[in-house]
């Protein structure tokens, strides 16, 4: 384990050197205790401190919650790092910010007592597809509804989720590792194509996934599911990359500079400007387009931000009024990078015009040259 451990340590070092400060790039990226378990720097022993007293809050809390939702009949099944920081080889080197549960949703207000039974004060409840609960200073849950919000095409694949779900001998409900599996590698997906990337974590959760869970999983309902949801590429083209650089000592990263740029400075929760450009192309490139789908989504997109919605449709003009607020409000930082992606986006395109109008101007121009030589040729 210790050997793993330097291994890891030193090709994330190496990884981060490439791109810039590796402490600053390896607490973006949720990975800094990696770091100072193998080269302590007193500069972040703070950081580093926070840390492991979150994992062990988390881990009591984790504990709280499994039992006060088993108690009430509440079925809950841990996700992402719920999991994943078992598999770990230590749980505080799987840094987490909150505890994600998936529930029922006919047990949401049952679900609101038992989090205030726990303490736990509501932050972000009914909307979008999970509520969130706090308990100051360090302790965040949230708890789904779905897996995948509707808005995104994948989200079909992981409806009726509930029925493979299963309670085992002690009362806890579990998903299938291949649903759990193909749900790690559609978020994932999600936050690298249209939410301004993931970090480097989600290579190092990739790694430790396949290494404990690989061979028990039925293969073939994985390439099924990953077919269904058009993510086979992906997940090859990620998975390869992550048994690549954490199961061997001094990994060539030229192959993956690209890649591995991408994610280090995008971070865990992704760029909002790179979030933004995403979604402008998915619009066909069209500001115009981009900006009125942002200020006014269709009614499923609604429905799921704001759930209420869907019981008093004739309310739709109010919540958009109320997304609008709160984007000036809440989301300002969100906001202005969104309108920074669309001025580079102008910018950039104006650029290409340019370039393509010297393009065109220096093929003609080498068009006529060529036939005034020719044309000299033929008199000579």
């Amino acid at each position: 384990m210790a050997g793993e451990i330097r291994r890891i340590s030193e090709t994330l070092m190496r990884i981060f050197s490439l791109f810039g400060d590796p402490w600053v790039l390896a607490e973006r990226n949720s990975l800094l205790p990696w770091l100072y378990e193998h080269t302590p720097d007193p500069r972040y022993r703070r950081a580093y401190e926070v840390t492991v007293a979150r994992s062990l809050s988390q881990s009591r809390e984790d504990a709280a919650c499994r039992a006060a939702f088993r108690e009430a009949g509440i079925p809950l099944i841990p996700l992402k790092g719920g999991i994943l920081r078992e598999v770990y080889p230590a749980p505080h080197l799987r840094q987490m910010y909150d505890l994600d549960y998936l529930y029922r949703k006919e047990d949401q207000e049952k679900a609101h007592e038992v989090m205030a039974r726990l303490g736990y004060e509501p932050d972000k409840t009914g909307e979008y597809h999970h509520d969130e609960y706090v308990k100051p200073p360090l302790l965040t849950v949230e708890l789904h509804r779905d897996l995948i919000p509707g808005i995104f095409k994948v989200s079909r694949y992981f409806d009726g989720v509930w029925e493979k779900a299963t309670e085992n001998a002690e009362g806890a409900w579990e998903l299938p590792l291949e649903i759990q599996y193909l749900f790690f590698i559609a978020h994932f997906a999600k936050h690298m194509t249209e939410r301004g990337g993931a970090g480097i974590r989600s290579l190092v959760d990739l790694y430790f996934w396949e290494k404990a869970w690989g061979d028990q999983m039925n293969r073939d309902e994985i390439a099924e599911g990953l077919s269904e949801m058009e993510l086979t590429a992906f997940e090859n083209k990620y998975r390869e990359m992550a048994l690549y650089l954490f199961s061997r000592d001094n990994p060539d990263l030229e192959p993956y500079r690209k890649e591995l740029r991408f994610m280090t400075l995008c971070g865990t929760f992704g760029d909002a400007e790179v979030s933004a450009e995403q979604r402008i192309q998915h619009d066909g490139g069209s500001r115009a387009g981009y900006v009125f789908r942002r200020l006014f989504p269709s009614y499923r997109a609604m429905c799921v931000y704001f759930p209420r919605l869907s019981k008093c449709p004739p309310l739709l003009p109010f919540y958009y009024v109320k997304r609008m607020f709160r984007a000036l409000t809440v989301h300002r930082g969100n906001l202005r990078a969104e309108c920074n992606a669309l001025k580079e986006n102008k910018r950039r395109e104006k650029e290409q015009k340019k370039a393509e109008k010297a393009r065109k101007r220096a093929e003609k121009k080498n068009k006529k040259k060529a036939s005034s030589d020719g044309d000299q040729t033929k008199k000579d």
